[in-house]
């Protein structure tokens, strides 16, 4: 390549050369010599261009890098932690970022150590919008509740007021009506490492062998196999009993009434009146005999048998009282009925035979 050094231009012309574009560098380059083109090389070696500073966010952080500075509170000696210990202090809210409440469901922000879980806040931290202490996010999210104040709308409130009764949070309307209860420990994977950012150490539960499993559920339906039968028996001894008193107060009421119809029986009888008495003041031996037989009791040879629990005579159908301590037999009480097993208080005087 034959280059004409003479009519070349210098590294100082081309660099004082006005440059219309790349074209007009890349002329003024070709007709350069060699070592002209070595020593502008290593003139723009020799200042390299700054850097490109990386460019900031304007919006607010990504979650993984908010919910990274707020950890699960520690439970205390007296327990649980407390409402406050879910709230951020007024020294780690940054006034000049977004002051929007943001929650997650990351293992730092969601304790599953309640049951029903609790959430603690953290703050959006995002680029605030001019004359505003929210960004556009929270800004929109805004609006759209205050078109319609529900839950949904991702708007959680801010940083530095309480919050909103619907949240799951410690001190709200959700928490009074829920009554999230405190268990302390949590065995799944994310809650295991939510433990061990709050300070408590959670061992993973201990796996049960197919056979152990079985073995209690056999031992489960065996109690349950148990309490049933004994239950069953328990109804069974009600039962027995209420018959046993229906037929105890059946046979009181029967005898009631047969002894309410042989005191009746015994006051329709009629009695010697005082005239009749006078006349016989002076019975004959024979009479006084015949009396004093008349006075014996009754002799009626029978069979004894016993219904509704008490004994009586039997003497065909004729039925009469039976005194088992004198052995004797006592006024008639009615007729042997057709199943041989009742009287019939209807019938009132002996069946002749």
């Amino acid at each position: 390549m034959n280059v004409n050094v003479d009519s070349a231009p210098s590294v100082q012309e081309i660099a004082a050369a006005p440059v219309a574009g790349l074209a007009s560098l890349l002329d003024l380059l070709r007709t350069a010599s060699e070592q002209d083109r070595a020593a502008f090389a290593a003139a723009l070696n020799l200042a390299p261009a700054a850097p490109v500073a990386a460019k900031k966010s304007a919006g607010r952080p990504k979650k993984a890098a908010a919910a990274a500075a707020v950890s699960l509170p520690e439970a205390g000696e007296d327990g649980a932690p407390s409402a406050e210990d879910y709230r951020l202090k007024a020294e780690e809210i940054n006034a000049d970022t977004c002051l929007g409440r943001r929650l997650n469901e990351s293992s730092s922000c969601k304790d599953k150590r309640w049951k029903p879980a609790v959430y603690r806040e953290f703050q959006c931290g995002g680029k605030t919008v001019e004359g505003s202490n929210l960004c556009e996010t929270c800004t929109r999210r805004l609006q759209k509740y205050v078109e319609a104040p529900k839950a949904g709308t991702g708007w959680d409130g801010l940083v530095t007021e309480e919050p909103l009764d619907w949240m799951h949070m410690l001190g709200t309307a959700w928490a009074a009506e829920k009554q999230p209860k405190w268990v302390g420990v949590i065995t799944s994977a994310s809650g295991s490492e939510a433990g061990s950012e709050a300070g408590e150490v959670v061992a993973a539960a201990p796996k049960v062998s197919r056979a152990e499993a079985a073995a209690q559920k056999a031992q489960e339906k065996a109690q349950q196999a148990i309490a049933k039968a004994q239950k069953k028996a328990e109804e069974a001894s009600a039962k027995a009993l209420q018959k046993a008193e229906a037929a105890a107060a059946k046979a009181a009421q029967k005898a009631a009434e047969r002894a309410a119809k042989t005191a009746e029986k015994k006051a329709s009888k009629p009695k010697a009146t005082a005239s009749s008495a006078s006349a016989s003041a002076a019975p004959a031996p024979q009479e006084e005999a015949a009396a004093s037989t008349a006075a014996a009791p009754v002799v009626v040879e029978g069979e004894l048998k016993l219904i509704d629990g008490t004994f009586y005579m039997v003497k065909g159908r004729n039925v009469f009282e039976y005194d088992s301590l004198t052995e004797t037999t006592g006024d008639f009480v009615g007729g042997l009925a057709e199943d041989g097993e009742s009287i019939d208080t209807a019938i009132t005087e002996p069946i002749a035979e």
